[in-house]
C-alpha cells in the first residue's frame, strides 16, 4: 500500500506509530518502499522519547513528527535525540538509513552523518496548552523545523473541542502558531479533514497540510465507485465517511522533499472478514462523538456461540493464522484479540471511556494498539507474554517493575482524555466562598474534573436495585458513606491535576503481563476501568490485589515493602512527569495510601452487588461483596468509629500495619 499510493503521486503520507498500529518492521518495509518512490518517508513516533527518535531515523526516516510536546525543554531534548555531536548527541551506526537516500548504496556512512542535521527534518505537533503557551520559544530552538498543529488536540487541552466549526479562540490560537513558526524562519502543518479546509490553510500559509489518508480515500472511491455503478451517484456521500491522518504537503512548500505519512492503519489494521466488513461507526454507538475507530457491524453471541465466534470471540480469545513453521513468537506477532462486553457492564462501564482510554494509553506506548470497535467489544493487538497469578504480585522481580510502569502512566497520561472539568458557581472547581478564595467540594457532585472515582462510585450506587425497603435502606447508607469517604479523603495535593491522575482502576493480578518482548518488564492490559482519581486510590487498588481473587489478607504489603514501592513509583514518576514532585511526597503519599487503604473495598462491594444482579457468570458476586465492604467497615473502625476503636483488629488491619 505505501508503495502503491507513492508511485500514484496523488498522495503525500507519513508513516505514524503514534496511533500505536505499526511496528519496527513494518516501520523499516515502509519507509525504505516510499523512498524508492523518490517519496520523502515521514515517521511520526508515538512520544518524546530518544529511543523512539533513532529508531525511525536508523530507519532511515528523512524527518520525525513528535507529538505531546510541552515545554521548550521538551523540544531541546528532541533535537538532542536527533541530531548528531555536536548539535545533539544521536549515535551511529545503523546500516539502514543510507539505503533509504540512495538505493545504488553508494551512500557511505560518513556522507549521511555529515550531512543528516541539515536534511533530517525534525517536526513538533503543538497540541497541548503548555506547549501553545510556549510556541514563540519553541520554534525559535535551532534544529526545530516544522510547528505542526493538532486541532482536535489542541482545541481539548485550551478548553475549546472542536465540534464543528473551531470556536474562535482556537482559530486565534492557529493563528498564533502559524506566525510564531513563520517569525522563526521555521515552516508550519496542520492537519485537515477535507481538501477544501487544506486549500483555505494553504492560502494562508500553511506549508505542510494533511488531505486525505488511505482509510478514508479508499472507502471514499469504493463509495462513489458503487453509486454510479447503480446509477445513483452521490458526490457528498463521500464527505459523509468521517476519518483522519496526518497527510500532504501543499505543492507550493519550499520544503526539499515531497513527504509521505503512512498511517497505521494502512500497515496493520485487522482483515475484514466476508460476515463483518469495518465500516463507520453508528452515530448512537459513538455517544455522537467522531468515529475514530474502525466499527465492525457484528455481534458475539455466547447464546450462539457456534456460529458467532467464528467472526468474534468472547473474553479475550486469541486468535492467530497458524501457518506452517512459524514459531510461538512469530505467531505472537501476529495475533489479534477480540474481546466481548459481559451482560449489561454498560451499567457499569462507559464503553466510549474505555475506547478512549485505551487509545490514549496506545498513544502514549502504555498499550496494544486498538485496531476496532464491533457491537459489544473491542479489536486490538496482542502483547506476547504471560498474565501474572496473584503469587506473582508479591515478588519482588515483578511489583518493583509494576511500581515504575504504574508512575510512568501517572506521570504522562493525561486525564483531559478521560475527564473534563465543569464550572460550579462560576469557579472551575468547587464553590466561591465569601472572600472569592476557591473551597473544597463539599459533595462528590462539585469534583472537578469529572467524571471521577468518586463520581462514577456515586453513579453505582444510584444504579444499586430499590425494589424495596431494605434495599433502598442500604443503598442510601452505601451513599451517605461514599459522600462521607470523599469529604475525608478528597484533596488536590497528590500528583497530577487537581489531585487527579490518570488511574488504571483495576490493577489485579491478570492485569498485569510479564512480557516477552520489547524493554518494558511488564505491561497493564484492560482499560475499562480506567478513570481520573488520586494516585493513592490507583495505588492502594493495586495493594489490594495483592491478595488474589481469594481475598487472602496475610498477602498485603507491609509498611516497609510500601514505602520501597512508592520510592520506586515516585522515581519513575518524576523521570517522566513534566512537572516532578518534591522529596516530600514520599512522605504524604505513605500517608495517603494508607488513608485510601479501605475505599477500594467500597467501591468493589458496590460493584459486586451490581454484579449479583446482572452477571451470567457462576460466581457468587453476593458474597463477595459483603467480604469487600467488610474490608471498608473495618478500616472504619480501625481508623477510629466516633472515637472508639476496635480491638482485636480484624487479619487485613494487623497485616496492614506490619513493619
Amino acid at each position: 500500500m505505501s508503495k502503491s499510493i507513492s508511485v500514484a503521486n496523488t498522495l503525500r503520507k507519513a508513516l505514524s506509530k503514534g496511533n500505536g498500529l505499526s511496528f519496527d518492521n513494518e516501520m523499516h518495509e515502509s519507509v525504505h518502499a516510499i523512498a524508492a518512490c523518490g517519496v520523502s518517508p515521514i515517521v511520526r513516533i508515538a512520544a518524546n522519547e530518544g529511543w523512539m527518535v533513532k529508531r525511525a531515523l536508523d530507519a532511515g526516516a528523512h524527518g520525525i513528527i513528535v507529538p505531546l510536546l510541552y515545554t521548550v525543554e521538551d523540544a531541546k531534548k528532541l533535537v538532542e535525540a536527533s541530531k548528531f555531536p555536536p548539535q545533539g548527541r544521536r549515535g551511529f551506526g545503523s546500516p539502514f538509513s543510507m539505503g533509504a537516500f540512495d538505493l545504488k548504496g553508494n551512500l557511505s556512512g560518513y556522507e549521511y552523518m555529515t550531512n543528516a542535521n541539515e536534511n533530517l527534518l525534525t517536526i513538533v505537533q503543538i497540541e497541548t496548552k503548555e506547549a501553545f503557551e510556549d510556541v514563540e520559544a519553541i520554534a525559535k530552538i535551532d534544529g526545530i523545523d516544522v510547528l505542526f498543529i493538532g486541532p482536535w488536540d489542541l482545541g481539548n487541552n485550551l478548553g475549546y473541542p472542536v465540534t464543528g466549526e473551531f470556536a474562535p479562540e482556537l482559530k486565534a490560537a492557529v493563528a498564533r502558531i502559524l506566525k510564531a513558526a513563520h517569525d522563526a524562519g521555521k515552516k508550519a502543518g496542520i492537519y485537515c479533514a477535507s481538501g477544501d479546509s487544506a486549500k483555505q490553510y494553504a492560502d494562508q500559509g500553511f506549508q505542510m497540510i494533511s488531505v486525505v489518508h488511505d482509510m478514508t480515500a479508499l472507502p471514499t472511491f469504493m463509495t462513489t465507485s458503487l453509486a454510479q455503478a447503480k446509477g445513483s451517484s452521490n458526490p457528498s456521500a463521500a464527505q459523509d465517511i468521517k476519518g483522519a491522518a496526518y497527510g500532504v504537503v501543499s505543492q507550493q512548500t519550499s520544503l526539499p522533499h515531497h513527504y509521505a505519512l503512512i498511517e497505521a492503519s494502512d500497515i496493520a489494521a485487522p482483515r475484514p472478514s466476508p460476515l463483518s466488513p469495518p465500516s463507520v461507526m453508528p452515530a448512537d454507538l459513538a455517544n455522537g462523538h467522531p468515529a475514530e475507530l474502525p466499527y465492525i457491524d457484528f455481534e458475539y453471541n455466547p447464546r450462539d456461540s457456534a456460529a458467532t465466534a467464528k467472526e468474534l470471540v468472547c473474553r479475550l480469545l486469541k486468535l492467530a493464522l497458524h501457518a506452517p513453521g512459524l514459531s510461538q513468537d512469530e505467531v505472537d506477532s501476529e495475533s489479534i484479540l477480540m474481546r466481548s462486553y459481559g451482560n449489561n457492564t454498560d451499567i457499569l462501564i462507559d464503553r466510549d471511556r474505555e475506547a478512549r482510554s485505551h487509545a490514549v494509553c496506545a498513544r502514549h506506548g502504555l498499550a496494544p494498539p486498538l485496531l476496532a470497535r464491533f457491537r459489544n467489544g473491542l479489536l486490538y493487538r496482542y502483547i506476547p507474554g504471560q498474565a501474572c497469578t496473584a503469587g506473582d504480585l508479591i515478588q519482588e522481580e515483578t511489583w518493583r517493575p509494576v511500581a515504575r510502569l504504574l508512575g510512568r502512566w501517572h506521570a504522562v497520561l493525561p486525564t483531559s482524555a478521560i475527564s473534563a472539568d465543569k464550572t460550579s458557581n462560576g469557579s472551575a472547581n468547587g464553590s466561591l466562598s465569601v472572600n472569592g478564595t476557591l473551597d473544597k467540594p463539599k459533595r462528590i457532585s462539585d469534583r472537578s474534573p469529572s467524571p471521577n472515582i468518586w463520581t462514577v462510585m456515586l453513579k453505582w450506587v444510584h444504579a444499586l436495585p430499590q425494589h424495596d425497603a431494605k434495599q433502598r435502606a442500604r443503598s442510601k447508607f452505601l451513599e451517605e458513606e461514599l459522600e462521607r469517604s470523599f469529604r475525608d479523603l478528597d484533596n488536590d495535593h497528590g500528583p497530577g491535576k487537581r489531585g487527579f491522575v490518570f488511574g488504571h482502576g483495576d490493577l489485579l493480578c491478570a492485569n498485569v503481563i510479564k512480557t516477552t518482548s520489547g524493554n518494558e518488564e511488564v505491561a497493564f492490559i484492560d482499560y475499562e476501568y480506567a478513570v481520573s482519581c488520586s494516585a493513592a486510590f490507583d495505588i492502594a487498588n493495586h495493594f489490594a490485589e495483592w491478595g488474589g481473587y481469594d481475598c487472602d489478607y496475610n498477602m498485603l504489603p507491609t509498611k516497609s515493602t510500601r514505602r520501597v514501592f512508592l520510592q520506586e513509583y515516585l522515581a519513575s514518576y518524576n523521570k517522566h512527569a513534566h512537572e516532578p514532585v518534591p522529596d516530600s511526597m514520599l512522605s504524604f503519599l505513605e500517608a495517603e495510601v494508607d488513608r485510601y487503604r479501605g475505599i477500594p473495598g467500597l467501591y468493589w462491594g458496590i460493584w459486586a452487588l451490581i454484579q449479583a444482579t446482572i452477571s451470567t457468570i457462576d460466581f457468587n458476586y453476593a458474597e463477595y461483596a459483603e467480604i469487600r465492604l467488610d474490608e471498608y467497615s473495618a478500616w472504619r473502625q480501625a481508623e477510629g468509629n466516633g472515637g472508639q476503636s476496635i480491638e482485636p483488629l480484624p487479619l487485613r488491619e494487623r497485616r496492614w500495619a506490619e513493619e
